[in-house]
């Protein structure tokens, strides 16, 4: 088909059906597709879904996080200073929401720190993974290739192997 048939095939659609067409040409042209609320409702459904998914995924990450005053006690330490220094040298991973800082569960022991954890942010940094939530969301993902187990439990394992693979394919992924 040549350009002259093409641009022939685009007038006559937009000729037919104006309400279908104008947004992609108003996004072509590097406008708001919808100009006004009534044409958005298509814009505003994915927005809507958007926030829902926004909303579940921080309530889960909240679900398998500790406050800043609980890691306090469990480490031991006299203030939420002690824990915010913890977290600017990068030795905890943490999220504030809502000015509310979130620290993932699985960075703690029974007693203090969990075991490897400076090895594990090493690999997690080393991919480009340095946030808390997208850490904890990399984690606790299950995995069918993995028998419907997580990177967690292959790092509770001791698995490195694994760990070091998933991981990499993961960052490899996001570039």
């Amino acid at each position: 088909m040549d350009d002259t048939t093409l641009l022939a095939r685009v007038a006559q659609r937009a000729k037919d059906d104006p309400d279908g067409v104008l947004p992609v040409l108003r996004a072509l042209a590097g406008d708001p597709p919808w100009p006004s609320p009534a044409q958005g409702s298509l814009h505003q459904v994915a927005l809507e879904i958007n926030r829902a998914r926004v909303l579940a995924d921080r309530a889960e990450f909240v679900a398998h996080a500790w406050s800043t005053e609980r890691v306090a006690d469990h480490l031991g330490v006299r203030s939420r200073q002690a824990v915010a220094q913890r977290r600017q040298r990068g030795t905890l991973l943490g999220a504030t929401l809502d000015g509310q800082t979130w620290y993932p569960e699985w960075q703690f022991g029974v007693v203090g720190l969990a075991a490897d954890l400076d090895q594990l942010f090493a690999l997690l940094r080393g991919s480009g993974i340095d946030d808390a939530r997208e850490a904890d969301a990399v984690l606790r993902m299950r995995h069918s290739e993995l028998r419907g187990r997580t990177l967690l439990a292959a790092w509770q394992r001791g698995d490195w192997g694994t760990l070091e693979r998933w991981i990499g394919d993961m960052a490899g992924w996001r570039r």
